[in-house]
């Protein structure tokens, strides 16, 4: 969603920010012009002090690299593409661990020779530093393997476990197939037309009174439910969101069987067989949500969770 300029000189945008301040309707605003400017200068601060820490790091180093860079691409809803590019290293006084980022760049594709480009310059403007003097590691989603590769043949690859296990709980429900040449070799239509019909079972009851009549239709057949909502997979990045949406429409299921059956069936009330898969589908994104969630752990005792459960998860 863009949100025009004007926006920030309506009188009740104003009037919200004195009230989040807490400091009276009287306190000014910033207008537009010096609100940039001060944004901007906010970010000189930002890059006083990373290029300060950065250099304390080199130092202490001896000249070793110490950083490890992390990246991702995205793609926007108008179609443009973004890398989000971080650094991660221990502070020089090691009292924690700084996770930094350093840039949200337009890219214009995602190919492996462009993004390592991206990297390398942008690390280098915001620290004043070349790449290959800080960073010693690379993680990244799988299909950017090739990118550590580029940048510099002595960074040790590293993939992403929370990627690859969400991976796993898409290709079980048909969103991720193989391809050669652009034609997928384990097509799952079923499973994608499956899933599409539980978000939109879940989109019916998000709007207006009608999780309310859901709620006063089975109170009078079938009484006592889970007081809950159905949650809906609005966010696609998130690798759990799918799991949410099931796992409400399982607990609810009594209710809406009673619902539908009381009601004119629609496109996306289900059989039993089709319930019986969608509690097969939860049962493996329960186990990936697990497995994202503690493959993220930088611990000793969860470290080797992520193959364990991808095996379990695979047979």
């Amino acid at each position: 969603m863009q949100v025009s300029k004007r926006e920030f000189e309506s009188k009740y945008f104003k009037n919200m920010l004195r009230e989040q301040g807490g400091e009276g309707m009287d306190t000014p605003i910033l207008k537009v012009k010096d609100l940039l400017l001060y944004v901007r200068a906010e970010f000189d601060v930002f890059l006083f002090f990373l290029r300060f820490m950065i250099q304390c790091k080199h130092d202490l180093a001896k000249g070793n690299r110490f950083a490890q860079a992390l990246h991702d691409g995205g793609t926007l809803v108008n179609k443009r593409k973004y890398q989000a590019i971080g650094l991660q290293f221990i502070d020089p006084e090691w009292r924690c661990n700084h996770v930094v980022c350093v840039g949200f760049p337009h890219s214009m594709n995602n190919r492996d020779f462009q993004v390592a480009q991206l990297l390398e310059k942008t690390v280098a403007v915001r620290t004043l530093f070349a790449f290959e003097d800080l960073v010693s590691a690379m993680r990244q989603d799988r299909a950017a393997k090739g990118v550590a590769a580029e940048v510099c043949a002595e960074v040790e690859e590293e993939v992403c476990d929370m990627h690859d296990g969400g991976k796993l709980g898409r290709a079980a429900t048909g969103a991720l197939t193989r391809s050669r040449k652009k034609v997928p070799i384990n097509p799952f239509p079923e499973g994608v037309a499956l899933m599409k019909s539980a978000h939109d079972m879940g989109v019916h009851f998000s709007y207006g009174t009608r999780h309310d009549s859901l709620m006063a239709i089975i109170g009078a057949t079938i009484g006592k439910v889970p007081p809950i909502k159905i949650q809906v997979d609005l966010n696609t990045t998130r690798v759990a969101a799918q799991h949410s949406l099931l796992h409400s429409e399982l607990r609810l299921n009594r209710a809406l069987k009673s619902y539908w059956a009381s009601e004119q069936p629609s496109a996306w009330s289900m059989s039993e067989a089709q319930w019986n898969t969608l509690a097969e589908f939860g049962g493996v994104l329960s186990i990936t949500k697990r497995t994202t969630a503690n493959v993220q752990l930088e611990n000793a005792m969860t470290g080797s969770y992520g193959a364990l459960i991808k095996g379990l998860t695979m047979n």
